[in-house]
């Protein structure tokens, strides 16, 4: 069963993007981090003065693509005038899983007013335009050419064919801290299922989870109907303190497995305010970033 994936409400967290596109001697850590995480698709980097922001463009498309960064939303020229309906694709992925007892009554209130479903339906959209062109995803039917069935874990999944191979070094690499931890041991001998790929919208928006890209995958352990590991299914139950429930109450793969798939690009959605735990998502360019801030 797919979750909603409210990815849109996570970045009232992220800290502050225009720190990423300030103007200066060189190109903004942020875009490099994009550059970088993304080489295949030989971006070119510039500073445009009359837009007075930094145009990032796909040189081996033809037509060429443009997208301008817009404080982190990488937007097309024609919807810079409109910016303020959309919400950034780039922030600030964390070290360590937000711990609630260190939640402030403010850090309470936002965290509530973020999963309030009215809010949710009026937040401003995700723009998709960068990532598929990168992932040729601009429709269901091209997006799907680019779909392959893997075994990851001893269980199948969908996904983009581009993250195929840091998947494959993820798995080898957890096998191997098998060999030597418990924790990883018991990891893999309790996973029930994995969800991939999955053409959709996140509920009440228009826009498109990252499984409708391919990048997502989704960890479901045995009995994980039981298990606390997904913000909005607490939410659901009637629970408005959803964000206060303690880390050690909630579904946590092993840290060294979350480390695993950070190594290879991946971001874990338990590192979000608006926690979800059994998923994974590919965006080398968060971690990158992270990496680079840290100098």
């Amino acid at each position: 069963m797919f979750k909603v994936f409210c990815l849109l409400l996570v970045c009232t967290f992220c800290g502050d993007f225009s720190l990423f596109a300030q103007k200066n001697s060189g190109i903004p850590v942020a875009i490099r981090a994009l550059m970088d995480a993304y080489p295949e698709e030989k971006l070119l980097v510039s500073f445009d003065y009359k837009k007075s922001d930094w145009r990032i463009t796909f040189s081996k498309e033809s037509p060429e693509k443009v997208f301008y960064w817009a404080d982190g939303k990488l937007l097309p020229e024609d919807l810079l005038e409109n910016a303020s309906d959309y919400r950034t694709l780039i922030y600030n992925y964390p070290d360590e899983i937000p711990n609630p007892k260190n939640f402030t009554e403010e850090d309470i209130a936002r965290y509530a007013e973020s999963g309030d479903t009215e809010n949710r339906r009026n937040a401003p959209a995700q723009y998709s335009g960068f990532l598929d062109t990168v992932y040729d995803s601009g429709s269901q039917l091209a997006m799907e050419s680019n779909v392959k069935t893997i075994t990851f874990l001893g269980k199948n999944v969908r996904v983009h064919r581009k993250i195929i191979e840091p998947l494959m070094r993820v798995e080898s690499k957890i096998k191997s801290l098998a060999k030597n931890n418990a924790s990883v041991q018991s990891f893999i001998k309790n996973l029930s299922r994995l969800d991939g790929y999955y053409w959709r919208e996140i509920r009440d928006t228009g826009s498109r989870s990252f499984h409708s890209f391919g990048v997502a995958v989704d960890i479901l352990p045995l009995g994980w109907a039981n298990k606390i590991m997904y913000w909005n299914w607490e939410k659901n139950k009637d629970n408005p303190q959803w964000m206060l429930i303690p880390l050690e109450e909630r579904w946590i793969p092993p840290l060294a497995v979350i480390a695993v798939f950070e190594s290879e690009g991946f971001i874990w959605g338990g590192k979000w305010g608006i926690w979800d735990n059994m998923h994974f998502e590919y965006r080398p360019e968060l971690i990158l970033l992270r990496e680079y801030r840290k100098g």
